[in-house]
């Protein structure tokens, strides 16, 4: 071993012990401040998003700080690819002094998930990088496409509201049957729109007589209950309230539908037609 690759591992060594004390700290931070700093499993977001295909990107520059997870390695390192186990030291030191820069060696590989990066080969290269402050990192990209959207910048609370996202979608088809944008920034709106779908749906089955279909009600619901409010809204000046950011507001100001809650899931004045809707027990 020459001199060079001596003085590499030594500085590699010392990079790693600065990072493992800097990865303590982050922890500590997050313990206090209730935010991870967990990497994203990449599994778990396909599984939850619904992968609808995927197709080779080639080899491109990817920026170091839109790889937000990885395949297999997601519990190894922190948000920002700080290294988590002692145990790591070899490899890390062993791929920090393998080139006098990262970019001499060879490309990681990866999956895109909307403008997001989960790392399947190169995991240490990328932890380096990022000590290196190094801004770009060549990569082999595979682009994977999902029925719903991951933000950029993907955190666990932005998984769990795409997750919902892609069963509500799963469930009311209301993008391949209305087109419909109905993404929200607040984890847990959904049930109540599948609560409020469920009591419109209760309430068009009492005026038909039969059967609807959930996906169906659903789409009944998105133009004479939702498109209303929407446009009763645009109609009042304050535009404000649509953008998605803040569509959140627009469920609450339409209120939680009594399904669900142990009151009637239709108007007071409504007479009840023997008929019970329980959510848990309606197929959709």
């Amino acid at each position: 071993m020459d001199s060079g690759s001596n003085y590499r591992r030594t500085q590699a060594a010392e990079q790693f012990h600065r990072a493992r004390r800097q990865a303590a700290v982050e922890s500590l931070l997050a313990r206090l401040s209730g935010e991870s700093t967990d990497l994203l499993s990449y599994n778990e977001v396909v599984d939850k998003l619904r992968v609808s295909g995927q197709s080779p990107g080639g080899l491109r520059q990817i920026p170091v700080t839109a790889i937000v997870g990885s395949v297999s390695r997601y519990q190894d390192f922190t948000r920002t690819f700080l290294p988590l186990k002692e145990q790591d030291e070899d490899r890390w030191v062993t791929v920090g002094a393998a080139a006098p820069v990262i970019g001499d060696l060879p490309p990681i590989e990866c999956y895109k998930v909307g403008d997001n990066y989960f790392v399947l080969d190169g995991n240490h290269r990328v932890s380096i990088a990022r000590r290196q402050n190094v801004d770009y990192i060549d990569a082999y990209v595979t682009e994977v496409r999902t029925r719903v959207p991951l933000p950029p910048g993907a955190r666990p609370d932005d998984l769990i509201i795409a997750a919902e996202y892609a069963a509500f979608l799963e469930a009311t088809q209301l993008d391949i049957t209305r087109g419909a944008d109905l993404r929200v920034s607040v984890p847990g709106q959904y049930p109540h729109l599948e609560n409020h779908i469920e009591a419109h749906r209760y309430r068009l089955e009492s005026e038909l007589g039969g059967d609807l279909p959930f996906d169906e009600a659903a789409a009944r619901w998105y133009d004479e209950v939702y498109l209303p409010l929407v446009e009763a809204i645009r109609r009042t000046g304050h535009p404000a309230l649509l953008p998605r950011p803040h569509r959140n507001r627009l469920l609450r100001l339409a209120g939680p539908p009594p399904v669900g809650t142990g009151e009637r899931p239709w108007p007071a004045d409504q007479p009840r037609s023997g008929r019970d809707p329980p959510l848990a027990a309606r197929p959709r």
